[in-house]
């Protein structure tokens, strides 16, 4: 075997050391939260807080505060991770939902993403209809706590969390939870 060949080999087997433990533990924990295995882990955030107050990155790479975007109205926060697969399907199911008849939403819904820049790039091109903002300092994750996307928070026109709903909904679920009129209390 000649030196580069036994260079990459050693690259490609040091990639994997690193990279395969990582995407085991976040197939698990995301197995554990979607087949109901494990509880949620305890979020920072609960029913009766103020919303985050949590700067946040535009499609344009400027800062914005939670609060501005709030604008007293009432807001569907979806904080998810691009690269974690209940956060598709929890953004398929609120596509579908907004789709259907008489689907239209009566608030806001507003996308923060807990990844990386590049990461987020690529979320906005997977779900253009939603704005998206990325939490660029972490904030999220580690001041509230926010850990096992996807996590629902439903922010009424006071800025209060009304609910917080955690892990993957599906569109049945998500129908229901919308439909309990949270926005205009």
């Amino acid at each position: 075997m000649n030196r580069t060949r036994r260079v990459r080999l050693r690259r490609i087997l040091s990639n994997l050391v690193v990279a395969l433990p990582l995407v085991a533990g976040v197939g698990l924990v995301a197995y554990q939260r979607v087949a109901g295995v494990a509880p949620p882990a305890e979020l920072g955030i609960k029913p009766g807080d103020l919303a985050p107050e949590v700067q946040l990155e535009d499609a344009r790479g400027e800062a914005v505060s939670l609060a501005t975007l709030l604008d007293g109205r009432p807001t569907l926060l979806m904080v998810v991770h691009p690269i974690c697969g209940p956060c598709d399907r929890e953004l398929e199911a609120l596509a579908e939902v907004r789709a259907r008849p008489g689907g239209a939403l009566p608030f806001r819904l507003l996308v923060l993403s807990l990844g990386t820049a590049p990461e987020t790039g690529a979320l906005r091109g997977r779900v253009a209809d939603f704005p998206v903002y990325r939490d660029f300092a972490g904030v999220l994750y580690s001041r509230d706590r926010v850990r096992t996307p996807p996590v629902l928070l439903f922010v009424d026109a006071e800025g209060n969390v009304r609910q917080v709903r955690t892990g993957a909904q599906g569109a049945r679920a998500l129908r229901a939870a919308l439909s309990d009129d949270w926005w205009s209390l």
